[in-house]
């Protein structure tokens, strides 16, 4: 991570941008770090097992099966 912004630095100063103080870029390196442990945690503790049952719709629905197969023979 913190060669990524180094090089993102140096191709800022490169194509005519400022050069960033060292504090500036220890903190915005902080905070890429910071952001790509935030997006790779894992849940520890969620159960996402969700018990799921069809139930027929009530009245006036209803549920037609319109699957079909066509067969030569």
């Amino acid at each position: 991570m913190a060669l990524v912004g180094l090089l993102l630095d140096k191709n800022t100063v490169r194509n005519g941008g400022g050069q960033r103080a060292g504090k500036t870029m220890v903190r915005s390196l902080a905070s890429l770090v910071e952001e790509y442990r935030a997006a790779n945690e894992k849940a520890c503790c969620l159960n996402l097992a969700v018990l799921v049952k069809w139930h027929p719709p009530g009245p006036p629905w209803f549920k037609m099966n319109v699957e079909g197969a066509v067969f030569t023979d």
